[in-house]
């Protein structure tokens, strides 16, 4: 017990030397859930930080269900880096239900045992999304289900998303070429789209670079 209260102790004074409304970076500090009603009330509350990094920690559904209750109609938080992590797709539906409802510009998943269920939790909120600019989802189980989800939100309905980053889902193969195609056809918002070491042929990769060139301000990475 002395050991908790000892990390949780250390934890809100770092916390509490820090400036107001500046970037705070919690990455590598061994967080848990346990920890998440102090970073909310300390850097989300009181600090009002516009970017929050927890990169690498031992965070999952549970805490996340925290940090997305307190983002609910908060326009301070601008930026969230969750990345290599253990917040699965349960944790993606609990900031997909606030994404609409926050002022996240930015938000990163990436290595957190994602799945087409949690890209579909996604699309869905992006499909109505307007303030999301850029979104980090690589290194994770997304396949083509997942990547048809996000491809057909961004083709017929969202039209502010501009970062898109899928590389390293490796399930995702040429099934989703054709969906890919209509998305690059179509979305006019999108400027910046990784997916390299997907599971997409060379041919593919090749058809998808040839119609990226064809485009203005749009950038593929395949």
């Amino acid at each position: 017990m002395a050991k908790i209260s000892d990390h949780n102790s250390k934890l809100e004074e770092d916390i509490g030397k820090l400036e107001m409304s500046t970037k705070i970076d919690l990455s590598n500090r061994v967080l848990t859930d346990q920890d998440m009603n102090i970073v909310v009330q300390g850097t989300i509350i009181l600090k009002q930080c516009p970017s929050l990094w927890l990169y690498d920690n031992f965070i999952t559904s549970q805490g996340v269900r925290i940090l997305a209750d307190s983002l609910r109609n908060n326009n301070t938080l601008q930026e969230l880096f969750l990345d290599g992590n253990q917040i699965s797709d349960i944790g993606v539906d609990s900031l997909s239900l606030i994404l609409n409802h926050s002022g996240l510009q930015s938000l990163s998943l990436s290595e957190n045992g994602i799945t087409d269920q949690g890209a579909e939790y996604l699309a869905e909120a992006l499909k109505n999304n307007r303030t999301l600019r850029r979104l980090w989802l690589y290194h994770n189980q997304i396949g083509d289900h997942g990547m048809q989800s996000l491809t057909s939100a961004l083709t017929h309905n969202n039209t502010t998303l501009e970062w898109l980053d899928l590389r390293c889902n490796k399930l995702v193969t040429n099934a989703s070429v054709d969906t890919l195609i209509l998305m690059i056809e179509s979305n006019q918002s999108l400027k910046k789209f990784w997916m390299e070491y997907c599971s997409l042929s060379y041919e593919c990769k090749a058809k998808l670079r040839q119609l990226a060139k064809s485009k203005a301000n749009f950038e593929l990475g395949a």
